[in-house]
């Protein structure tokens, strides 16, 4: 678990499946984002491998302030299914604060 701070963690997911479940798996990760709170699960992108014919899929997940449990939960949850023939999972950074440039000046 990781320790909470001001904001909480986005992690990245990167889903591959067999080119012809592509379409089932992403009707299947609609219905279970809108289970989910707003902004805490989002398709970010997905498509075909012309090369190795295969699907993919690439989510955002934002944890709440509760902790990492649910995120947890649900890649484990997604790591059992049998359409998904690989995948990989990582923290987002957090965004950076743009910093006002003191050499700037307004009109």
């Amino acid at each position: 678990m990781s320790i909470l701070l001001d904001t909480p963690a986005v992690y990245g997911l990167h889903l591959i499946c067999a080119q012809n479940q592509l379409l089932s798996l992403v009707a299947g990760l609609e219905q279970a984002r809108a289970a989910h709170a707003p902004g805490t699960l989002t398709i970010l992108d997905w498509g075909w491998s012309c090369k190795q014919h295969t699907g993919y899929v690439v989510l955002s997940w934002a944890t709440t302030f509760e902790g990492d449990e649910a995120y947890q939960a649900y890649a484990d949850e997604l790591q059992r299914m049998e359409v998904i023939i690989d995948m990989c999972t990582y923290e987002l950074p957090p965004p950076e604060h743009e910093e006002e440039d003191p050499r700037r000046t307004t009109d």
